[in-house]
């Protein structure tokens, strides 16, 4: 009788095994029992809100890393409000690699990061993102 106030029930609705040290889920923090406590085993809701994703932001083309908690247009919010610097974009895009093109001719070709579209010039690069996507280069 002294033990009834130790222990956790498995979350999952059909198990309630009693567990005197419970598992706890990293993502959703409930308390599960040994059969239950993977991700993958009592179909946790919360996963996918932890799992980093990326996009590259349209104004400086930096690659913006943020939790899936956040949507595109939050993430882009607080890049633009933080670290964004639109006047960099010649450096970032001199830093980004080139594609090598698989063709005879092996060009060495630069890619928008905006619409992927492919230039051998890099000038040509440039002049397309000023025009087309109203970046200053």
């Amino acid at each position: 009788m002294e033990f009834q106030n130790i222990g956790r029930i498995c979350t999952v609705q059909i198990c309630h095994k009693k567990n005197f040290l419970p598992f706890k889920c990293k993502f959703c923090f409930a308390p599960y029992c040994q059969d239950h406590f993977k991700v993958d085993d009592h179909g946790c809701k919360q996963k996918n809100n932890l799992a980093s994703k990326a996009i590259s932001c349209p104004y400086c083309l930096k690659t913006v890393k943020y939790l899936g908690s956040l949507n595109e247009n939050e993430a882009l919010d607080i890049h633009q409000a933080t670290e964004c610097n639109p006047e960099d974009i010649e450096k970032v895009m001199k830093e980004k690699k080139s594609v090598f093109c698989e063709s005879e001719q092996n060009f060495v070709r630069e890619i928008c990061n905006v619409c992927g579209k492919s230039f051998i010039d890099f000038n040509e690069l440039i002049q397309h993102a000023e025009q087309t996507h109203y970046i200053q280069g």
